[in-house]
């Protein structure tokens, strides 16, 4: 039995976008419900943690002892952002963005705790929303640092250019943060995202600015050839008539009568004939 509701292909699409979405979020809110940290803690190891731009000297006080995360609360740290181009998008909204353009995220990070942090860098990716595996990384950027005082905010933006596979994602940016001399990797919300590549309409000024400029090339390099196949016709003619003239007047040289001779060529044949009859 057909139980097709007869719906528009339009709409089968935004409800497949919006129950994959839904599936995503539950998942999140699981996570986010666990007794896991939502941070990473890097401290005490041979090496001293590394981000890609770090100061050598900021990493060189990242050493000391592991924490126990399991031993104490969650740290006091509180990240909001907003996309500066979609300043209405919160964790519910399907933001659309397309290859290739750039957007900036706005970020507000306040240390609760009794101590000064201090946020050293600024990354994340974009997940599959069914898998949640990584599908691209946002390139790692260094900051600062940006010392936060106990109770105290800082606000900083950092701008990301997507560019990979069109399809439906989850943006998840993070933070590096000192504190405690231990390096920590804090996350923030995700961000559902819908990338898609942009349509190029004829009449798009860009496109037509490329379009010119080839035709305006091409014409010129048309005209240049045209201009030195001509040239090189020009030359072997010149030559060719030179060489005639030269096997002419030899002709015409060789075919001068001897003195007391005539040239035949000059007398009509009739008269030729009734000369040569009469000798």
């Amino acid at each position: 039995m057909n139980t097709s509701l007869g719906l528009p292909n339009t709409t089968k699409m935004k409800l497949s976008l919006l129950t994959s979405f839904a599936i995503a979020l539950a998942s999140f809110a699981r996570a986010a419900d666990s007794e896991e940290p939502q941070f990473q803690v890097r401290a005490g190891e041979d090496e001293a943690p590394r981000i890609p731009g770090m100061d050598p000297k900021v990493a060189a006080g990242m050493t000391g002892e592991y924490a126990d995360l399991g031993s104490r609360q969650p740290f006091q740290f509180k990240i909001t952002y907003s996309i500066e181009e979609f300043p209405e998008a919160d964790e519910s909204t399907v933001v659309e963005l397309f290859n290739g353009e750039e957007i900036t995220l706005s970020y507000e990070f306040t240390n609760n705790e009794d101590e000064e942090a201090s946020v050293v860098g600024v990354g994340g990716s974009f997940l599959d929303p069914k898998t949640q595996e990584i599908v691209s990384n946002i390139t790692d950027t260094q900051l600062g640092p940006l010392s936060v005082g106990a109770r105290e905010s800082v606000v900083f933006r950092h701008k990301i250019n997507p560019n990979f596979d069109p399809g439906n994602y989850v943006l998840n940016p993070v933070l590096y943060v000192l504190y405690n001399n231990g390096l920590m990797m804090v996350g923030s919300r995700p961000q559902f995202v819908s990338l898609k590549d942009r349509y190029v309409s004829w009449f798009n000024p860009q496109f037509l600015m490329v379009i010119l400029f080839l035709l305006s090339s091409t014409a010129a390099v048309g005209f240049y050839g045209y201009q030195f196949y001509q040239s090189l016709v020009a030359a072997s003619t010149t030559k060719k008539a030179k060489k005639t003239f030269k096997v002419t007047a030899k002709a015409a040289a060789s075919g001068v009568a001897k003195k007391g001779q005539y040239d035949e060529a000059w007398i009509p044949e009739g008269h030729l004939k009734k000369t040569k009859k009469s000798n």
